[in-house]
């Protein structure tokens, strides 16, 4: 029988499930501060984000499961232990989450909240139809796939950016490779990073980047908040080079109070909110992808979503 720990919030419709995996013996925590020496000495099994001060003293660990879709958190643990992540789980709530901001944006619906509260009765420029827009994901997984599923059947004009080459899908009128972005970005009025952090993708949106986007196209970023250059993203906001920028993720984060990338304008903040696993949205879903690597794991089973510390994802 496996001892596993598990770290975070769990409901007791999961507990329940997880008790009838007869495998293994779990013990529940809320944080590793609760966790006896005895315990984390004990633990072959981890579901949660592993800690350095904490796994050096669980010399028997064999597998870490996360909750979350991103690893980088995680891709130092050495090669013996087996990491998996919760890819997929989180695609149809993110996705959902682009594609309110960007229709929002389009709209000019931000804006128009910010003129109602102080009770401005005032016409603004244009809104854009979805079916004039030309659509641009740099980052092709789950997240990426889903919102751009979404944004063709309104009837946009959807790219895609990935690491290496790949078979297009249908709903793509195109897809580019990370080295061609440039050639793409440009002609999209909507970009959203999608992608996960790695060394590849930190500062990825420098200046010289973002000023290769359209005047007034919109950004997005769900990803990680390394993935923009924030002194570089506050430069272009002040000048209003974008029609809209939705930052789910910044760099830092928590994003501190007096930092200049709250008051610029057209920028629209929530604080890493699209993918929380503890949502409604998306508990089921993940708790489901590591039941089922638990029952993997169990038979000796190919484990789904396996994470190659090297690439990060």
């Amino acid at each position: 029988m496996k001892n596993v720990i598990v770290i975070g919030r769990v409901n007791e419709s999961t507990v329940n499930d997880f008790s009838q995996l007869k495998d293994y013996h779990f013990q529940y925590f809320k944080n590793f501060r609760e966790i006896p020496e005895e315990v984390l000495a004990e633990a072959e099994i981890l579901i949660g984000v592993p800690l350095p001060e904490y796994t050096a003293k669980m010399p028997k660990l064999e597998w870490a499961q996360l909750f979350s879709a991103g690893a980088n958190r995680a891709t130092w643990l050495p090669e013996s232990v087996l990491l998996t992540n919760a890819y997929g789980a989180y695609g149809p709530a993110i996705a959902e989450y682009l594609t309110a901001n960007t229709l929002s944006i389009l709209q000019l619906m931000p804006v128009y909240l910010t003129h109602q509260k102080y009770h401005e009765w005032e016409k603004l420029g244009e809104a854009k139809l979805v079916t004039d827009c030309k659509v641009l994901s740099v980052g092709m997984g789950s997240i990426g796939s889903a919102y751009l599923q979404r944004m063709h059947a309104l009837g946009a004009e959807c790219y895609g950016v990935r690491r290496t080459v790949h078979e297009k899908p249908d709903y793509l009128a195109g897809l580019y490779t990370t080295e061609e972005i440039d050639t793409i970005i440009g002609e999209c009025d909507v970009v959203a990073l999608t992608m996960p952090e790695t060394p590849e993708t930190i500062g990825m949106f420098n200046e010289e980047r973002m000023r290769k986007m359209k005047p007034g196209a919109i950004l997005l970023n769900i990803g990680r908040g390394t993935a923009i250059v924030t002194d570089d993203l506050v430069k272009l906001a002040e000048e209003k080079w974008f029609r809209g920028v939705v930052l789910d993720v910044t760099n830092p984060e928590p994003l501190p109070k007096n930092h200049p990338l709250w008051n610029c304008p057209n920028v629209y903040i929530t604080p890493h909110i699209s993918g929380r696993y503890i949502s409604g949205n998306n508990y089921n879903r993940v708790l489901s992808v590591i039941y089922k690597n638990l029952v993997h794991y169990a038979k000796g089973e190919p484990m789904e979503h396996v994470v190659d510390k090297k690439l990060g994802y």
